[in-house]
């Protein structure tokens, strides 16, 4: 397996999901939240205990040197995504994992973006940016 130092034996937790996410919030549990890029982070994030990994369109600025989110595409979000979920899979990680759609994506065509992106990368949660009413 990728990422597994010899002889390191990590815990096995439950997988972290909605209705846990929710029971958590019940017992006004902490819920960690950390946005993750690639496959190292995402596994380093899970192995320290982190309940969600987000994979936002803030790679724009973090990894590619953007002035601002608002040029990143669906695709490079896929792409991200996909990293993070190797990363995760290989290590039958607990983290959730939920995904940004970028500015703009979600007003083009919401049928086609919202379910053909969760059929590209199939991450549990997809964050639309929808508005507030």
């Amino acid at each position: 397996m990728p990422y597994q130092s010899p002889g390191a034996a990590t815990p096995q937790r439950p997988s972290v999901t909605v209705t846990s996410l929710s029971a958590m919030r019940a017992r006004s549990e902490p819920i960690a939240m950390l946005t993750a890029y690639d496959a190292s982070f995402a596994v380093l994030a899970d192995r320290a205990g982190v309940d969600v990994i987000l994979v936002g369109d803030s790679l724009g600025m973090v990894c590619q040197g953007r002035k601002s989110t608002l040029s990143v595409k669906l695709a490079e979000i896929v792409y991200h995504s996909e990293c993070v979920l190797r990363g995760l899979e290989a290590q039958a990680a607990a983290a959730m994992v939920i995904a940004d759609m970028p500015f703009g994506t979600y007003h083009v065509s919401v049928e086609r973006n919202d379910m053909g992106f969760a059929n590209d990368i199939g991450p549990e949660h997809v964050s639309s940016p929808m508005p507030c009413h």
